[in-house]
């Protein structure tokens, strides 16, 4: 039964749902052990092998009715694993039970939660976070880890807390430790009786994502990206990058460059990487264009060359924003780059290619004072076909091939 295709992505759920209660009181997981084991031995015994409606209602309704709060458990049980378990399959059906808690849970979806707040506990908490957040950000981590602490005795299930303890694990090379606590947090967030409205949960899934992607789980890492991107704007610009990032360290350069598509423009530049790599020259030298106008900073940090050009004609507080930006690209990105040395070769050639300085010469002025000017398209294609008349240009760019 656990040897099944069909239900190893649930029986690896498990194993990771069981690992991340090991902190918990023994009765809880004990608890939890006995309700897995019987859905997986309950699903083992179906015809279908599918983890579907039907069967979550067949799970519960062979209960008796006296067994009201056991149904409840069991509820609680398969709802935080399939927020542990990939595919669309398993979201959707999360969503079906959200949908339909009440009935499933025999009439009332009000789930009792093993730990009772006061009514202050999770503004408490939240109130909290903001300050450790703000450390965070500022380089104080000591500080910041000892109010997420704070946070989490007051409110156990804050799971901005859970989220940042979880990046200064991973932020101290302890990426083990790190998935503990982001797996912990996602049991947490797995039920959405139990989140109080907290709005923590994508910071769990993002902080989780990265330690996944630091071990090599790029498979993982991929699934829990996908589910980021659709929480909003804001995640979804982080998100598609990084999905962008997951398809490179596949050798899926051209699955990369459609996710660097989106997001900040800054992406531009790995779209450009990824477009060398295919040798598809055209379309590299329209993100090339593309990113030294969002950012014309990010070549020399790369290449590690001290020249800032332009930089005597932008204001002091522009100037050091793109700086600083441009060395936060540079430095999240230069294990990918170091991987496609082909393209880190062809943008050091455009950068000192003459078409390339005559572009940003027309284009930046225009850029700062009209930034939807479309104009600035014109310039783009200029120069991206200027380039690939350059016989120069394009062998950098085909050695990539």
């Amino acid at each position: 039964m656990e040897g099944s295709p069909t239900l190893q992505p649930l029986n690896d759920a498990v194993k990771r749902y069981l690992d991340a209660l090991s902190s918990s009181a023994s009765n809880v997981r004990r608890r939890e052990r006995s309700n897995c084991r019987h859905l997986l031995r309950f699903l083992g015994d179906s015809p279908s092998l599918q983890l579907e409606p039907a069967l979550v209602e067949a799970w519960l309704d062979a209960l008796h009715d006296s067994e009201i709060e056991l149904r409840r458990k069991r509820l609680r049980t398969i709802r935080r694993l399939l927020a542990m378990t990939p595919g669309n399959q398993a979201e959707q059906l999360a969503g079906w039970i959200d949908l339909h808690r009440d009935r499933l849970a025999g009439g009332n979806g009000n789930i009792i939660l093993l730990n009772r707040f006061k009514d202050t506990a999770k503004e408490d908490a939240e109130r909290l976070m903001d300050e450790a957040e703000r450390l965070h950000l500022a380089g104080a981590s000591s500080r910041a880890a000892a109010i997420a602490r704070r946070a989490l005795k007051t409110h156990a299930i804050c799971l901005r807390a859970h989220a940042l303890m979880g990046v200064l694990e991973l932020e101290s090379d302890r990426p083990d430790l790190a998935l503990k606590r982001f797996r912990e947090a996602l049991v947490l967030s797995g039920d959405p009786s139990e989140r109080d409205g907290n709005d923590g949960i994508a910071a769990v899934l993002d902080g989780l994502g990265r330690t996944l992607i630091s071990v090599g789980h790029l498979d993982e890492a991929f699934e829990v990206y996908s589910r980021l991107r659709v929480a909003g704007p804001r995640w979804s610009a982080i998100s598609c990058p990084i999905l962008g990032r997951i398809a490179l360290l596949r050798d899926e350069p051209e699955v990369a460059a459609e996710w660097f598509q989106h997001g900040d423009a800054i992406n531009q530049y790995s779209a450009f990487l990824a477009r060398c790599a295919l040798g598809d020259e055209f379309r590299a030298f329209i993100a090339l264009c593309r990113g030294l106008l969002a950012n014309p900073f990010v070549p020399p940090e790369l290449l590690q060359r001290a020249e800032r050009r332009f930089q005597d004609s932008m204001d002091k507080d522009v100037f050091r924003t793109l700086d600083e930006a441009a060395s936060a690209y540079a430095l999240g990105w230069a294990d990918v780059w170091i991987q496609w040395p082909h393209s880190l070769q062809a943008l050091g050639e455009l950068w000192d290619h003459p078409a390339v300085r005559g572009f940003l010469m027309r284009a930046l002025p225009l850029a700062k004072r009209d930034p939807a000017s479309p104009r600035l398209a014109v310039f783009v294609h200029a120069c991206a076909s200027q380039l690939k008349q350059d016989k120069r240009a394009l062998a950098v760019i085909s050695d990539d091939t």
